[in-house]
């Protein structure tokens, strides 16, 4: 499914913020030649300005989300959203006002639990989507299910981590999961970028 949008300018600018990048060795079992990232991570109960586009591009799934906890008696969110965060990275285009990002929703109801370790963290399989931004406009793309880690209270990215890379080969972003030090086969996601249309 795509759904083409606007977004107001502020959430344009929010999304350029850069990406702090991190080195995972353990992908070279996986493929050496790819930049793997720690997928960053943004809380979206009650989202700052960093964090208000990828509320954006989730607007309707956090309100169903909010709407599991109403009917379930639980007020405690009124002043914003229920528990809800995401995963994304950014892809930025040589060519100017252009950037693809996928993000992973994380919530109870839109979410199964895959995996559980000894240190606190779940890994789970979650929506995905796939946001196209060209010249204030954005383009969104539904991509299936992908792995979210909700790590513990003290994070081991050694050993548990969601990362993602840009792969030029195929104009794809692929995304993987290190699970107790391995990388998970499961989560293993190849989500092609659309050819550019040709200007007439």
């Amino acid at each position: 499914m795509r759904v083409s949008v606007i977004l107001p300018g502020a959430l344009m600018h929010t999304i350029g913020v850069a990406v702090a990048l991190f080195a995972v060795s353990d992908l070279a079992m996986a493929q050496a030649s790819l930049d793997w990232r720690l997928m960053q991570l943004s809380d979206l109960r009650l989202p700052g300005p960093q964090a208000r586009t990828y509320g954006a591009l989730w607007r309707e799934e956090l309100a169903a989300n909010n709407a599991h906890y109403e009917l379930a008696g639980d007020a405690r969110f009124v002043l914003g959203n229920a528990p809800a965060s995401e995963a994304h990275i950014v892809v930025r285009s040589r060519i100017a006002n252009r950037q693809a990002v996928v993000s992973v929703l994380n919530t109870f109801k839109g979410c199964s639990v895959a995996a559980n370790d000894s240190d606190g963290s779940t890994v789970k399989r979650c929506p995905a989507k796939l946001a196209l931004f060209r010249q204030g406009e954005v383009e969104i793309i539904a991509a299936g299910l992908a792995c979210y880690v909700e790590y513990g209270e003290k994070p081991d990215t050694s050993r548990n981590a969601a990362v993602a890379a840009y792969d030029a080969e195929t104009a794809s972003i692929r995304l993987a999961v290190i699970f107790q030090g391995e990388i998970s086969d499961a989560c293993l996601v190849n989500i092609p970028l659309p050819k550019p249309q040709q200007q007439g």
